[in-house]
């Protein structure tokens, strides 16, 4: 019995820790101002995404990733 709660335990946990989760979100300027086609990364890789005309993105992303904006013109 105890072997195989371990094993299960060995199977379930680094699924946990890399458990994907789907982000949603919405990006804006400092005035509410919706910014269409910005860039939004999984920082380290190259899987992202961009805003749509209303700022709207989603992303697949693991629970510890770290998400990069960035926007051509933007400081």
């Amino acid at each position: 019995m105890r072997r195989t709660i371990l094993i299960c335990f060995a199977i379930v946990f680094p699924a946990l820790i890399y458990a994907q989760q789907t982000i949603t979100g919405k990006v804006t300027d400092e005035s509410g101002n919706s910014l269409p086609g910005t860039n939004v990364i999984i920082k380290n890789t190259v899987k992202g995404t961009a805003t749509d005309w209303d700022g709207n993105y989603t992303i697949v992303a693991k629970g510890n990733d770290t998400l990069v904006f960035s926007m051509v013109g933007l400081n």
